[in-house]
């Protein structure tokens, strides 16, 4: 059923505007995505969706415009402050896993655990638990630099997961993957965040990702459109 209103969405903006230089990517956008659904936001290469979801994770502030997480002003936040809510909302999911390269995956999937300073043990316990879950148990004692991109992501993903955050932000996800890697990758992500009830927002240019969404949202020209359930524009 469509939802017409901010209330009724987890995460949203309004007037967003963001430009690098003279070069205007977001314009004036308003937009609203729903607690516990699966969004992509797809649109032209080079056409500010990476940019949209950076300012919508509170890592890039607007030029002007708003950005809410749960009645939380993102767009008001110190840099200090929308840190620590990313930490504790948020799972970020980047184009090139941007894992740490000298640790093993076990152990990059515990970093989110151990800076908030939990015990060593609980940590990888929960982290292997959740390679487990993404088909990558196989994997937890390669350092990130010898994993295959199929791998990375998987350990990417866990790595988002493993602090049970609020709504998972992901870039570009199939970028590199075949398309048996792509699906087997988003069933078990879909499956996760269906049973956890987690928000999922990622960006693609692949068909074959939003085929597994909920609804799409197209960028073209620094705004937004929407296919199938209509956000709130």
């Amino acid at each position: 059923m469509a939802r017409s209103s901010a209330d009724n969405s987890i995460l949203w903006a309004r007037g967003l505007t963001k430009a690098f230089g003279q070069v205007p990517v977001l314009r004036n956008l308003t937009v609203g995505i729903y607690d516990g659904e699966a969004t992509a936001i797809t649109g032209a290469r080079g056409g500010g969706k990476s940019t949209l979801l950076h300012c919508l994770a509170g890592i890039l502030r607007p030029d002007s415009g708003e950005v809410w997480f749960n009645s939380r002003p993102l767009h008001t936040l110190p840099d200090k402050a929308r840190a620590r809510l990313r930490q504790q909302w948020f799972g970020l999911v980047f184009p090139e896993g941007q894992l740490v390269a000298e640790l093993t995956a076990a152990e990059n999937v515990a970093l989110p655990l151990l800076f908030p300073g939990r015990d060593r043990s609980g940590a990888f316990s929960e982290a292997k638990a959740w390679l487990e879950r993404l088909d990558a148990l196989d994997c937890a004692e390669l350092r990130a630099d010898q994993l295959t991109r199929d791998q990375t992501q998987r350990v990417a993903i866990a790595r988002a997961l493993v602090t049970s955050p609020r709504v998972i932000f992901a870039d570009n996800l199939s970028e590199g993957l075949c398309g048996r890697e792509v699906d087997s990758i988003l069933r078990l992500l879909l499956a996760i965040i269906r049973s956890l009830g987690t928000t999922l927002l990622l960006t693609t240019c692949d068909p074959r990702v939003t085929a597994y969404t909920d609804r799409e949202l197209i960028l073209r020209n620094g705004q937004m459109t929407s296919t199938g359930n209509q956000a709130w524009l």
